[in-house]
Formats: C-alpha cells, structure tokens, sequence
C-alpha cells in the first residue's frame, strides 16, 4: 500500500478527503462533529479513505469550485492588519521563533567559537537553511493563495527538490530584474555611462527607482504563478504576468509599496541591528525572517483574491 502524503502536513499520512473541497486531509486537517468528521478548510465533511489509499489526488493546480468559492469569502474579510500578522498567528508563531533563536544561536556559537568545528557546524546549518527557504516561500505563497492564513509546515529535506526550487527563485528574481536594466539603458544610465562620469549617479536615482519599483510588481505574478503552478515555463511567460499585474491595478500598487517597504527593511535594518550584540543578533534576523514570509504572504494574498482570473490567465 503505497503511502499518500498530507499535501499541508507532508510528515503525515493522508486519512481523509474532503467531500466539499476535495483535499486530502491527514489527522490535524480533520475535526470530529456529531459521530462524523469535517474538513477544517471549508468545512464539508471528510470522507475516510479505503484501506488501499488508492483514492486519485484532484489535479495539483487546480481547485474546486466548493474551494474556489470558499477562498473568495475568506479574501473578502481579509485586510492588510491580519497580513500584517501572519508570522505572529497560530502555530506559525512557533515556527517563526524557533526560526530566529535558531539564527541567532548559530551567531553566538560563531562568536564562542571563531575557527574550527563550531564554524563548520554553523555553516552547514546555515546552508541547509539556505536551501529550505525558497521552497518555504513558495509553500507560503501556495498556502496562502489557498485560503490558509498561518504559516505551512517546513518542507522535508528532499535535496535534489530543494536545489530546483532554490535555482527556480534565484531565476525569479533576475528575471524580473531585466526591466530595470533595460529602462537604465534606455535612459542612458548603464553601469559603463556611471562608471566613466559621463552621467551622474545623483542624476539616475529616479531611473533606479522607478525601474526598481517595476521590477518589485513583476516579481509578484511572477514569483505567485511560479509557486502556485509550479512549473519551470510559468517563469517565463512575462506577458502574462503584466496581463496578472493588470487585474487588479490598485491592489497590484498597495501590494508593490509593501513589498518595497519590506525589502528596503530585509536590506538595511538587519544591518544596523547586528552591531548590537545578542538582543541585536535576534532582533536582526526577526526582521529579515518577517520581511520574507510577510512577503510570500502578500503574493499568495493577491492570487487569493483574484484565483478565478489569474488561474484562468495561467492554466486556460
């Protein structure tokens, strides 16, 4: 018997599936009411799965129409306070700390100890963290877009899946940076122009940040679409991806701004909080881990909101 996987709680074996959303549900996603069980997502009951498991898995890209209008009723009430505090709600409280006093340890034993093995020790942890947090983050997009509203379990440590998803964000963010450096060609502010004083740097500020800005909104179809439907094209696909910018213009602009501001405080504030020993070290990664799931979160948030037309654009 071949065992099925909780597709939210990948270290659990799935029991369950919803006969409203049609999601496979280990023990955690099931609740017991009146002698029958129910899906926690939406409700619906949950069905047992037969002794063989062998129930087909709905395709992963796709989503009901029960779910589909579920994840809409959730959007609605969902404002920028309660994504403000994704990090802080639930059980993801718990991951999220655990995950910065673990930095920050890893900081006081490079500190004990400079050279030899505790070095080694931390840097080994620090690369395997490297690795687990761009499929994090694209767990955290997937989830979200998905109606959840606290952080998702860590993925397990598949080496091979890892190193793609990590190469696949990697190739996110460059990809959406060519705008940026396309628009200071154009304007005459390349790096050659810059370093050889033929334009000053004072005078291709507002190139870069308006080229910056533009690549932040890329980013978010981009990265959301790449998550959600997790294939290597989807990436590639950047006139869909302005088309998925374009859905919904306002939000796309309140959720760029946040972005900016979030990765603004990701680069410089951690840097100014490590010169302040220990307080300093966790305050430091406490920002730099809020920046990045509160970001994810956004995205997913926005694909939440829109899933009928995005998923439409994307997979139509």
């Amino acid at each position: 018997m071949s065992r099925v996987a909780c597709p939210r709680h990948p270290g659990s074996a799935a029991t369950h599936r919803c006969d409203g959303c049609g999601e496979l549900l280990c023990a955690e996603c099931v609740r017991t009411g009146h002698r029958l069980d129910f899906c926690v997502l939406c409700g619906e009951r949950a069905l047992p799965l037969d002794g063989s498991g062998a129930v087909a898995p709905p395709p992963p890209n796709t989503i009901t129409e029960r779910r589909r209008q579920a994840i809409a009723r959730s959007a609605a009430g969902y404002g920028l306070a309660q994504a403000l505090g994704y990090p802080f709600r639930g059980l993801g409280a718990f991951a999220f700390w655990s995950f910065v006093v673990m930095l920050a340890v890893m900081d006081l034993i490079d500190l004990a100890f400079p050279l030899g093995l505790g070095r080694m020790v931390t840097w080994f942890f620090r690369f395997a963290i490297l690795l687990l947090t761009p499929r994090f983050l694209f767990s955290i997009a997937n989830s979200t877009a998905r109606g959840h509203d606290e952080l998702p379990d860590w993925p397990d440590f598949d080496y091979w899946e890892l190193i793609r998803s990590a190469l696949l964000f990697v190739f996110v963010g460059l990809l959406c940076l060519l705008p940026l450096c396309a628009f200071m060609y154009l304007v005459g502010c390349g790096p050659l122009e810059m370093l050889s004083g033929t334009v000053s740097l004072g005078a291709c500020l507002a190139a870069m940040a308006a080229g910056f800005f533009v690549a932040v909104a890329l980013w978010v179809p981009t990265f959301g679409a790449t998550a959600l439907f997790d294939t290597f094209l989807a990436a590639f696909r950047i006139d869909l991806h302005v088309r998925a910018m374009l859905v919904a213009p306002a939000q796309m602009l309140g959720t760029t701004v946040l972005l900016t501001a979030l990765l603004f405080t990701y680069t410089l504030l951690p840097t100014l909080l490590k010169f302040i020993p220990l307080v300093g070290w966790v305050a430091a990664h406490a920002v730099a881990a809020y920046a990045l799931f509160v970001g994810a979160h956004l995205v997913g948030v926005y694909f939440r909101r829109h899933w009928g037309r995005l998923e439409e654009l994307y997979m139509g």
